[in-house]
């Protein structure tokens, strides 16, 4: 029916539209967030490079409780490296970052490299002091960031699956709305018979497609009603005469 496929075309239109804006919502916090942290994280490198190079009186056990009291909400890590690649500064101790040659030249070669492994990121740097180039690497998970793109997910889904409710819906009324004229006009139809030619259909507002339609039709009945009336009176005449 009509009505289904209004309701339908509508419904995909609008769904369609919604879809688009939702997901492209979603991929641009993806890629702000994605920024953000990675300029944290280039910060949180370039700082701890010039607080353990530049400032004598800090050593790497005290930039170490620094580091465990600052950012334990983002958990970022710090490595460095000399200008021969060797590790003169962890901020854990761990190897919870890749330090292959290749990995360390390619920093050295590009000014500065991003990798992202799982929910954990790393930016890597050329920090230069004292006539020699280092090497700084920061990693970390960004919880608050990651968190914040669950709950909008979850919102952008659950308000996608409301909108195209309300929008079948609306389609549905505003569909039926759209072609009461016609089924008006088809209950009227059925009315009219041959010993009913007299009676017309309703011609509403004599401007859209629908009372035009309505318009043409009632032309049409009283051509029908003239020729019939024609012949009722031949036939009256042929059986007088």
């Amino acid at each position: 029916k009509i009505r289904t496929l209004l309701t339908l075309q509508f419904s995909l239109i609008v769904s369609g539209i919604l879809l688009l804006l939702t997901v492209s919502i979603y991929f641009s916090s993806v890629l702000y967030r994605m920024e953000t942290f990675q300029g944290r994280l280039r910060e949180h490198a370039q700082t701890n490079a010039r607080l353990f190079l530049n400032v004598k009186e800090i050593d790497a056990k005290i930039q170490k409780i620094i580091l465990r009291n600052t950012v334990a909400t983002y958990r970022q890590d710090v490595v460095i490296y000399d200008s021969e690649n060797i590790e003169i500064f962890n901020s854990k101790n761990e190897d919870i970052i890749k330090k292959s040659i290749p990995y360390l030249n390619q920093i050295r070669q590009e000014g500065e490299v991003y990798t992202r492994e799982g929910d954990r990121e790393t930016v890597g740097i050329t920090y230069e002091y004292a006539g020699e180039k280092y090497i700084a690497i920061a990693t970390g998970i960004d919880q608050f960031g990651l968190k914040r793109l669950g709950y909008l997910r979850q919102i952008e889904i659950a308000g996608f699956l409301i909108s195209v409710i309300i929008t079948v819906l609306s389609g549905w009324y505003f569909a039926g709305k759209a072609v009461s004229p016609i089924a008006s006009i088809i209950t009227q139809v059925k009315r009219i018979s041959f010993s009913r030619l007299n009676l017309r259909v309703s011609e509403g507002n004599r401007k859209d497609e629908i009372a035009q339609l309505a318009i043409t039709f009632n032309e049409m009945l009283e051509k029908l009603e003239a020729a019939f009336e024609m012949q009722k009176n031949f036939v009256a005449n042929a059986s007088h005469e």
